[in-house]
């Protein structure tokens, strides 16, 4: 039989099994705790490679290793078994299906939080030219109540704003993994990143995107942040139409390989550390889309340093 007329008469049962993606299957992820040498080293390397300062690499992996002192508070008993530290999945929602609850509910004694996780990492790339004490005005700290709701304040600098979203218990638990050289940076970022947003009057589901970002960066270009150039700091932004200010509760850092895309972070201040190794960039979107509950009007979104800003599907 002519090959050409043979092909002819499989294409279409061939064109059966292909997923409309034309892909065999979903990219494949993987996902470490760095509570295993190899990985958590691997992943050293990979800040010291995108210029990140030996006192950040060496505050974060000490933060790393408290965490996991007495094991990982996970459970991953459903999980496939980990080579070299790291959990290979065929995709984002396999390893959200596997998991009994939010990472950030794990039950583990309070540390690091995501945005020291993110500002530490990323120290010498990630900058502010804004002094703690310097009378700027118009901040909008975030704190959390015992309930879990976030609440906000005004303050003056950077420092006000700071002693508001974290209080003197906190600051015990986490000051023994920031480096003295970082601690003034550490104060001024945390004002500009953990806080509330005014959103303009004329915000609608239409504009929403567009006037978010463009609040961030005028409020990120008075704070004089500073964003890495080789990798991206992930924020998380949470919206409510009906309200006139909006929250930042998630930080996480974004780096690009040759092949592939590594995700940083700490999923609040008792869940675990997490590197997510992908090569679908939305992958990181579905990813942070576990960390929220849908409610009525809710839109979350993500930026990428001040460059981009992309909608996160809420489950």
């Amino acid at each position: 039989m002519n090959p050409f007329a043979l092909l002819r008469r499989l294409l279409p049962a061939l064109l059966l099994v292909l997923p409309a993606s034309g892909r065999a299957s979903a990219d494949p992820v993987q996902l470490s705790f760095l509570n295993d040498q190899a990985a958590l080293q691997d992943t050293l390397g990979l800040l010291r490679k995108n210029h990140c300062g030996d006192l950040a690499v060496t505050a974060f992996e000490s933060a790393v290793r408290d965490y996991n002192t007495n094991g990982l508070p996970v459970d991953v008993s459903q999980f496939p078994k980990a080579e070299n530290g790291f959990y290979a999945f065929p995709s984002v929602p396999r390893v959200l299906s596997l998991l009994p609850h939010r990472l950030c509910d794990v039950s583990h004694p309070f540390g690091f939080n995501c945005f020291d996780s993110a500002i530490v990492a990323a120290s010498g790339e990630l900058r502010t030219d804004l002094r703690p004490d310097e009378p700027l005005g118009g901040f909008l700290p975030a704190g959390s109540l015992s309930n879990g709701h976030l609440v906000y304040s005004h303050a003056s600098t950077a420092r006000e704003a700071f002693s508001f979203s974290y209080p003197s218990s906190y600051q015990d638990v986490s000051e023994k993994f920031i480096p003295p050289a970082l601690v003034e940076r550490r104060i001024s970022l945390t004002a500009a990143f953990y806080c509330f947003h005014s959103a303009p009057a004329s915000t609608n589901a239409q504009n929403i995107a567009a006037q978010t970002m463009q609040v961030l960066r005028d409020d990120w270009k008075r704070q004089k942040i500073v964003f890495p150039t080789g990798f991206q700091t992930i924020l998380c932004h949470q919206i409510h139409l009906t309200e006139n200010f909006f929250p930042t509760t998630h930080a996480g850092l974004l780096f690009s390989g040759s092949n592939c895309f590594t995700y940083l972070e700490k999923a609040g201040g008792t869940g675990p550390f997490v590197r997510l190794d992908f090569h679908d960039r939305d992958d990181l979107l579905a990813w942070l889309s576990a960390e929220f509950e849908k409610k009525a009007e809710d839109y979350v979104f993500a930026t990428f340093n001040d460059s981009e800003i992309r909608r996160v599907p809420i489950r």
